[in-house]
């Protein structure tokens, strides 16, 4: 390879890092929106089924909002989801779902089956 031909070539790499820095900006502009933006529905939160579960950790790296955390299975942070459904197109074992979600729901079903869940402080 002569000189010239690595001139040649660095300029294309350097306008193309240029184009995938562009890209980005866009990305992280995008994100930064949608984390800030109030939810896409409060009708809808993620919810995962435990016995499906592999705690892999790829919904929680997906999630816009940082809204599920994985210790042994993924856990969603109801105030904190938006509903956009990203951790359910990339769960491998399909053990995310959307599904319908009124306020406090999880707080009249604790109380109703006399289920303890500590992080409300019932039980």
């Amino acid at each position: 390879m002569t000189f010239y031909d690595r001139k040649i070539e660095l300029q294309q790499l350097k306008a193309q890092a240029k184009e995938i820095k562009k890209r980005l900006e866009v990305l992280e502009t995008k994100i930064s929106r949608l984390c800030q933006a109030r939810p896409l529905s409060d009708k809808w939160k993620a919810f995962v089924d435990e016995g499906k579960c592999v705690g892999c950790g790829t919904c929680e790296k997906t999630c816009p909002t940082h809204a599920i955390k994985v210790e042994k299975v993924a856990q969603v942070d109801e105030t904190a989801c938006i509903g956009c459904g990203w951790c359910v197109g990339q769960c491998p074992k399909g053990a995310i779902r959307l599904r319908p979600w009124r306020e406090g729901e999880k707080v009249r079903k604790a109380i109703r089956h006399g289920i303890g869940y500590p992080k409300l402080g019932l039980g």
